[in-house]
Parts: C-alpha cells; sequence; structure tokens
C-alpha cells in the first residue's frame, strides 16, 4: 500500500546520534528488541536524552528491503530515560522484519538495526466483526494472498489482493443481508474458507 509505505535513505547504527555535532546532546537507543507472543510480535525500546526529536515510527517489512510504517509514537523530547512498546497484531507467516525509525524535530532520521520474527502456518485467520454492518478487517494474510467474497450460489462478490497493509478492509454494505463466503487463496490453492453475516 503506497500509502502506508515510506522511502528514504537511512543510516543504521547504535545508539543513535540526533542532531548536528556541537548543538544537541545525543538521542541513545539502549535497547530494541522485537519478540514473538502467541500469535503477536511485541516490541520494546529504551532511549536515553531524547533532545530535539520528534517521534518514532515503527517499520515492518516481509524482506527486509521494503517497509511499511505501522505506527508513529511522540518522543518524550527531554532527558532522561524513556520506555516504549508496541504490538503487531497482526504479523505474516514466515518471518517479519522489524526496524524503529527516530525522526529528528528538523526532520533528520535515523535507523535501527533490523530485528526479525518468525511465525509458522499455525498463525490464526480472523475476520471481523462476523456479523457484519458492512466493513469487515482481516487478518493473519500474507502479502500477494488473494480474498474473495462470493454469495451461497458462488457468484463472486468482491475480490481483492493483500498488499501487505497491517489488516486489509473490505466493504460489502452495498450487498443484500444474508450469508456470503469468504475464502482466501494462497500460492494458487485455498488456504482458509469461512461464512460471513451481512446484517
Amino acid at each position: 500500500n503506497a500509502a502506508n509505505t515510506i522511502t528514504t535513505t537511512v543510516s543504521s547504527f547504535a545508539p543513535f546520534l540526533i542532531g548536528r555535532a556541537g548543538t544537541t546532546l545525543p538521542v541513545k537507543l539502549v535497547s530494541f528488541t522485537a519478540k514473538k507472543t502467541s500469535q503477536t510480535s511485541v516490541l520494546n525500546w529504551e532511549t536515553k536524552d531524547e533532545v530535539n526529536l520528534s517521534h518514532y515510527v515503527v517499520q515492518r517489512s516481509a524482506d527486509g528491503k521494503d517497509f511499511q510504517n505501522l505506527t508513529t509514537i511522540s518522543a518524550n523530547n527531554k532527558s532522561g530515560t524513556f520506555y516504549y512498546n508496541y504490538t503487531d497484531y497482526a504479523p505474516s507467516f514466515g518471518t517479519n522484519y522489524y526496524r524503529l525509525l527516530s525522526v529528528d524535530q528538523d526532520g533528520t532520521t535515523n535507523s535501527s538495526d533490523l530485528k526479525a520474527v518468525t511465525f509458522g502456518s499455525n498463525i490464526s485467520m480472523s475476520v471481523y466483526p462476523n456479523p457484519t454492518q458492512g466493513q469487515i478487517s482481516i487478518n493473519g494474510l500474507v502479502k500477494g494472498d488473494l480474498v474473495k467474497i462470493t454469495d451461497l450460489a458462488g457468484r463472486t462478490i468482491k475480490f481483492k489482493e493483500y498488499l501487505g497493509e497491517n489488516s486489509m478492509n473490505m466493504d460489502i454494505e452495498f450487498v443484500n443481508a444474508g450469508v456470503y463466503i469468504l475464502s482466501v487463496e494462497s500460492s494458487g490453492k485455498t488456504s482458509y474458507s469461512n461464512r460471513i453475516i451481512k446484517n
């Protein structure tokens, strides 16, 4: 999803050093971890001396090259020691690469080292809300998955490819109330199928 993806030239090092030499104190990234917890990825980081720092951006990638923004978290922007955390509730199958960007008030951007969390095929697919008034979200997809909604006669109502966003949203508000089938095709095979109810 181009709207959720940024391309920037960053330098990777630890700790972060933010600002121009001689004008600000360094922003030090003491630690940055990413751990698998059940079916989520939990990210924690500790920093010191956030002078002239605007915010952090948490990013995720399936290949370690093309990154997607997951969230933006404001910095404390003062001296001291600070602790942050973020939970990715919709990691993809396979390896998820995470990195942390620090963004200074003047726009200077620096990156952490990559952290990897791997999930096997037992990660759950979830579709909610179900029943729905029209909007549904699907978690647990892999980039490139094809999601199809059909009626009980097999006619296709909606068809969409998952492009790697945090969760995929689909709108079926335009269809009549009733029961429909949502199926997911991965690598040419149906990996998930479930009934959804449109109120």
